[in-house]
């Protein structure tokens, strides 16, 4: 299973148009952004109800 440090098994993964930044979402209820090159999650966005099954990322990446 993939997890890409997410507690729970990830259902989504969008990478930025530039591939630099990518979200993933997973059955932990949380979404976690993440800087490609180097490998490392920046920011984890908690609080949601339920999983997390979708994403984007926006053009200010």
């Amino acid at each position: 299973m993939l997890s890409l440090g997410h507690t729970d098994s990830v259902l989504a993964v969008a990478l930025s148009g530039d591939g630099r930044h990518a979200v993933s979402g997973s059955h932990d209820n949380t979404v976690r952004a993440w800087d490609v090159e180097g490998g490392r999650c920046v920011a984890t966005l908690e609080g949601h109800t339920d999983e997390v099954n979708g994403g984007t990322v926006g053009a200010r990446y």
